[in-house]
């Protein structure tokens, strides 16, 4: 019984809580798992009003079975219902024959589960250890399942389990001072996982959402609460902040913190992190911090210092890392710089080389990166689509259909999830489609389709943020979206023709202003080109259109 005092070590609120949602999941997986069976069964003997019967009965036992629990925790009706994840699953039961693809994910969430509400922990803050850890799990399961929004809630509750001071002004990275001197190490430990994974869902609801973010404030939190913290007690595993320098990483990149022209905080951050992980010895974070390293180079033009640095990541890389540097990283960056090195190596007109390495990561790498993690593909393969799609152009559309589209299909789309670089998808499948067949293209029957989609303004636009940090990988998706436009107004006549390309040339303008700094320097030379030659392109075709149109 979670709800029990002596159970966890202290009272639990009368209020829906990280304890009581752990034990909905743990009772939903065991219904379910039941119901799979009976379900696996039956179904082939069943029509599909006799499936949906059995549904329905299914979720009516649920529903008796909640409204019990209610009164037993004394817990408001409906409590139970709205926060449990099968409430937002349930819809696609039963709707086709790979509806219950998220069965499996749910059961393997609620074993782990079972095992942290089992696990005996001693010592004062042992119910606040029980309940990080259980938060942890269910955040990861509700990745999984691309429940951002629940992701949000149950790590906000996480993060108050360490509230206690109301009167104290909150200036440790959302603690009191108080709340900060009452921190253990494993505090410590619990309090940086939850804040970087709340930052990465902030990341991922604003990549889709165009929304406000708060993503780099919990970034800044988690550093300041290591550094308070670490001159006060001895940080066994430093390895605990690792992460938080990534992303920090990354918001530099995407402009969301402000450097001088030296870039010096980025170049303190990356030194700290290198030698920290050089120290730490494990090659999971080691390699990554030598891939940021590689990143600072090529950021500052240095494209042979950052090809040096690669060097001594091959040296330390090996492809059984992947589930350990995206466990903590969220994708594979070490596994990534081997793209970013081929754009390095195009930079330095080393086109022989830079092929090279695109031919390793499809050969090498690609085969083996876990097929769940798609926006880990689309990082390693969007360099390599950018540098050969108009020499390989019918491979590059098969490797994106193979590695990209029917994961997302078969992991995401299907069971109404998403990942960051969905709104990619629709441009960059149209693009590929003209590039390898533009004859078989232009006879598709849905090309007036594709064409009015492409016209309208905010179609296959991403937000500026998620613009920003895939300009990073050598090809602003805006850029790419641009490029798709003026290659399908080939197809297009009157209004439509000139939308595309008027649509072309704004995203293409809108790329140039983010990617010159104000002493109008290019930030990233190898998207900044790419854009530079689109743009120049939809000048000249809609001067043409102009043109021709005034003659008429």
């Amino acid at each position: 019984d979670l709800s029990s005092p002596a159970s966890i070590g202290a009272p639990v609120k009368k209020e829906f809580g990280i304890f009581h949602e752990a034990q909905i999941l743990i009772d939903d997986a065991d219904d379910l798992k039941a119901f799979q069976e009976q379900y696996e069964l039956e179904s082939e003997f069943m029509d599909q009003a006799e499936a949906m019967i059995m549904l329905e009965d299914f979720i009516s036992d649920r529903a008796k079975r909640l409204s019990t629990n209610e009164k037993k925790y004394d817990l408001p009706a409906g409590a139970l219902n709205t926060n449990s994840i099968l409430e937002d699953l349930l819809p696609s039961l039963g709707e086709n024959s790979d509806s219950m693809s998220f069965v499996g994910r749910l059961l393997t969430g609620a074993k782990e589960l079972k095992c942290l509400v089992n696990e005996q922990l001693a010592g004062p803050e042992a119910y606040r250890e029980r309940a990080a850890m259980i938060a942890l799990s269910i955040s990861k399961l509700h990745e999984d399942l691309g429940l951002v929004e629940r992701r949000l809630a149950v790590i906000d509750e996480a993060l108050g389990l360490w509230k206690f001071d109301m009167e104290g002004e909150e200036i440790i990275g959302g603690y009191t001072v108080k709340e900060a001197m009452a921190f253990h190490e494993n505090d410590l430990k619990y309090i940086i996982q939850l804040k970087s994974q709340r930052s990465k869902a902030s990341v991922n609801k604003a990549c889709v959402a165009n929304e406000v973010r708060d993503e780099v404030q919990c970034m800044n939190d988690a550093l300041h609460i290591y550094k308070w913290a670490s001159k006060s007690m001895e940080i066994k595993d430093r390895s605990i902040i690792f992460p938080v320098f990534s992303c920090l990483f990354l918001f530099i990149k995407t402009g969301e913190i402000k450097q001088d022209k030296d870039r010096t905080f980025e170049v303190e951050l990356v030194r700290n992190f290198v030698q920290e992980a050089k120290l730490h010895g494990d090659p999971v974070h080691h390699t990554r911090a030598l891939a940021l390293e590689a990143e600072l180079y090529s950021h500052l033009g240095k494209y042979h210092e950052a090809l040096k640095v690669f060097e001594t990541l091959e040296l330390c890389y090996n492809v059984q890392y992947s589930d350990g540097i995206s466990d903590a990283y969220g994708t594979d960056r070490s596994a990534q710089s081997y793209s970013r090195s081929a754009l390095w190596q195009m930079q330095i007109g080393d086109e022989k080389g830079a092929l090279e390495k695109c031919e390793y990561v499809i050969t090498h790498i690609l085969p083996n990166m876990n097929p769940r993690n798609v926006h880990n593909y689309v990082c390693l393969l969007y360099p390599i689509i950018g540098i050969m799609k108009d020499k390989a152009p019918k491979r590059m559309k098969e490797l994106f259909e193979l590695y990209i589209i029917e994961n997302y299909d078969k992991y995401y789309r299907n069971e109404g999830a998403n990942t960051p670089c969905a709104p990619m998808f629709d441009p960059l499948t149209l693009l590929l489609g003209i590039t390898s067949d533009e004859v078989l293209f232009s006879i598709d029957p849905d090309l007036e389709d594709y064409i009015s989609w492409a016209a309208k303004e905010e179609n296959g636009v991403c937000s500026e943020f998620l613009d920003s940090i895939m300009s990073d990988y050598g090809w602003a998706p805006h850029t790419m979206t641009a490029d798709m436009c003026l290659r399908l107004s080939k197809f297009a006549s009157g209004e439509q023709k000139k939308q595309l390309i008027a649509k072309s040339r704004n995203l293409t303008s809108r790329v140039n202003e983010k990617l010159l700094n104000n002493e109008a320097t290019v930030v990233l030379h190898a998207a900044f080109a790419k854009n530079e030659r689109v743009r120049l392109l939809a000048m000249k075709v809609g001067r043409h259109s102009l043109t021709r149109h005034s003659t008429v």
